[in-house]
């Protein structure tokens, strides 16, 4: 979504108390902290609830913020979901999601029934990545939910650039191994 006017405007317009520049930061960055939520709590509606308290923290802290370029804005709202993540994951009292099935099977329940394999999949995506150590969990989540770049990840992490590539690629390949295991060789889950 391109910016009608400058990210620079819209946030000094946002520190004036405009409400429709925090509308405008809520449309552009909303979906990139949604998926970025959702990867971490791995519920819908928490991470819908996560993304709100975001945007209240950038409208309570909007005053204070120093803009210096879009790079910096982003690392900021990142290090702010970053503590609305840490703060609802303390709070939250369940930490698993059921998923129920109707008895009878028809084309609605069918639908259910894929609905439900798709989540199946996307939780045991969510297993494997729950085994890497919460910094390379952190750098995907970042690189491949929120959209950043490695140049982003690395101002919101206060790290260098190589650094956040480092831990994208040694990730990705303990990822890979998990799956791999899981999996076997032939893509059907190992029976263990």
């Amino acid at each position: 979504m391109p910016w009608s006017s400058g990210l620079a405007a819209v946030c000094a317009r946002a520190r004036e108390g405009n409400t429709d520049a925090i509308d405008e930061l809520y449309h552009q960055y909303s979906v990139p902290l949604l998926c970025y939520c959702y990867s971490r709590l791995g519920d819908e509606e928490a991470a819908h609830r996560c993304v709100q308290g975001i945007f209240i923290s950038v409208w309570q802290g909007i005053t204070t913020f120093e803009y210096r370029g879009e790079p910096s804005f982003t690392a900021w709202l990142f290090r702010l979901a970053n503590h609305e993540l840490a703060t609802t994951i303390r709070n939250r009292e369940e930490a698993t999601v059921q998923v129920a099935l109707a008895v009878e099977v028809g084309e609605a329940d069918l639908y259910r029934m894929r609905n439900a394999a798709k989540l199946w999949q996307a939780d045991r995506l969510r297993q494997a990545l729950s085994t890497l150590p919460a910094e390379e969990q952190h750098v995907l989540a970042l690189r491949f939910l929120a959209g950043m770049s490695s140049r982003e990840i690395a101002q919101s992490l206060e790290q260098t650039e190589w650094a956040v590539k480092l831990l994208q690629r040694r990730a990705l390949q303990r990822l890979a191994l998990s799956v791999a295991a899981a999996y076997g060789t032939h893509g059907t889950p190992n029976s263990h």
